[in-house]
């Protein structure tokens, strides 16, 4: 069995959906599983700035929404994009998420070497 770390440090959260036997099985630090036929979850991306480490965490969605109506909350319709998950979508994410931990966690900026894409339509923090 893998065993994966997670941590519970919450920054900015995501939804994603992704197979399991993808990433093998995951398990807490305790070791207990923690996915598998299981209502939707939201992934957590957090900075630690002691650690100097990225940690990725997934949650049950009903755990974390209350906490998202008080918190910034950025929409990417489907719709706008084609129904498209591919690579230059998961760039735009990405790169968002660092930029969002930045904002708090100024020592990680000077980190941070992602340029925009060139190509890109739309700015998504811009609203167009």
């Amino acid at each position: 069995m893998q065993r994966l770390p997670l941590d519970a440090k919450i920054v900015m959260g995501y939804v994603l959906g992704s197979s399991h036997t993808a990433l093998g099985t995951l398990c807490n630090r305790k070791g207990d599983y923690v996915m598998g036929d299981k209502s939707a979850v939201c992934v957590l991306i957090a900075y630690d700035e002691e650690g100097q480490k990225i940690t990725t965490c997934t949650v049950d969605r009903a755990a974390v929404l209350e906490m998202m109506k008080s918190a910034l909350v950025i929409d990417w319709p489907l719709q706008d994009i084609d129904f498209k998950l591919d690579d230059e979508f998961a760039r735009l994410i990405g790169g968002v998420a660092f930029k969002l931990l930045a904002t708090r966690q100024h020592r990680l900026s000077p980190l941070i070497t992602v340029s925009e894409d060139p190509e890109s339509k739309d700015d998504p923090l811009s609203g167009t």
